[in-house]
């Protein structure tokens, strides 16, 4: 599968994508620009403006930190930069591979575009 690259504030964070419906749904919308903001001091989140359909009958994922995740319910995207309790409403996006560093100060206005 593709990398994407998060670019904010003059730093990057390279994220390794899984294969699914829901990663290659986001694929094509990229390059985009979301508004990150920290929730509950676990994961960055950004609505992305749709909710893409999952398979509910998926087994519960513990996100870990560096997962970029989708969680279905609220259509939003979620960096992980502390783990997390098991759900079936998240969806694997990627792992972080590079720029783990930056997960804390991820914040604003962040660009997602494809990795070359």
């Amino acid at each position: 599968m593709n990398n994407i690259k998060l670019i904010f504030d003059d730093k990057e964070i390279l994220v390794n994508l899984v294969d699914n419906v829901v990663t290659k749904k986001l694929i094509k919308e990229l390059p985009i620009v979301l508004n990150f903001d920290d929730y509950s001091r676990i994961e960055k989140i950004a609505y992305i403006h749709k909710k893409y359909q999952i398979d509910s009958t998926s087994s519960p994922y513990c996100p870990a930190k560096g997962d970029l995740m989708f969680y279905a319910p609220w259509g939003y995207l979620a960096l992980f930069y502390n783990d997390y309790i098991a759900s079936k409403d998240y969806v694997m996006i990627g792992k972080v591979i590079a720029g783990m560093m930056h997960l804390d100060s991820l914040k604003g206005n962040v660009r997602l575009e494809k990795a070359v």
